[in-house]
Formats: C-alpha cells, structure tokens, sequence
C-alpha cells in the first residue's frame, strides 16, 4: 500500500473542519432576547433551551482547552484555557441573571430543577473585564 502524505491527511483536514464547523455553529443559534413582552412559561422554556445548548458548546471548548493546558504545558495552552474559562464564566453568569427575571413564575416541575441549577450554580462573574481577567 502506498500512503503518500495527501492520503492520510484528507481525512484529519476534513475531521478537523467539521468539528470547527460545529463549534461555531453553537455559537450562532438565535440568542434570548427579553424585550418580547412579559415572562411566561413559554418563554422561560425557550429560554432554558437555549442557555443549556449555549452552555454546553462553551463547556465543550474549555475542558478541551484544559485537557490541551494539562498535556502540552506552555504559556500559549495556558492562555487558551484561561480565555476558555473566561468566556464559561461570562456567559453563565449572564445566564444566571437573566434567568433570575423569570422568578416570579410558577415553573411546571419537569423544568424547576434545571431551572435551579442555572441560577445557583454559576459563580458571579465581576462586572468588569479587569477583574474578569484577574479571576482567570
């Protein structure tokens, strides 16, 4: 068998362009907006969707960059994982914010308990990004 170096790294390229592929595209499903009137259940629902699915591709991309950070130690894989974590942070504790404007509803049951953990679980990100990058 002949394996030239164009052969086997067909396959990396393309693996690697579909999996950057799908990390952008978490980032662009259609963000939350409050201005739409007043809190429903609904909306909440929707809301919680969103943030999960959100959270879930920045979770992803940190503990990537942390397994990266742990394997290969250099000042550039710390930096990655530092701005990884940064970014987490941020996001969830936007998240936890806007999820408290919800709080005068009455939640069905099968949402009260993931409801819960996104508005206790994230740690308050500070206000600004001086104090975030000192946290980080």
């Amino acid at each position: 068998m002949n394996f030239s170096k164009r052969s086997w790294m067909h396959p990396f390229v393309l693996t690697f362009a579909v999996v950057v592929c799908v990390v952008m595209a978490q980032d662009q499903l259609p963000q939350y907006s409050m201005d739409k009137g007043s809190p429903t259940v609904v909306r909440a629902r929707r809301f919680l969707e969103n943030a999960e699915s959100r959270l879930f591709g920045r979770t992803n991309k940190a503990q990537r960059a942390s397994w990266v950070e742990e394997n290969f130690i250099t000042d550039d894989t710390e930096q990655i994982a530092a701005e990884a974590n940064q970014e987490l942070n941020t996001f969830s504790a936007e998240m936890s914010k806007k999820a408290h404007e919800f709080d005068k509803l009455t939640l069905p049951p099968e949402i009260c308990r993931p409801w819960s953990a996104r508005k206790l679980t994230s740690i308050p990100a500070p206000n600004t990004m001086c104090h975030r990058i000192r946290l980080t």
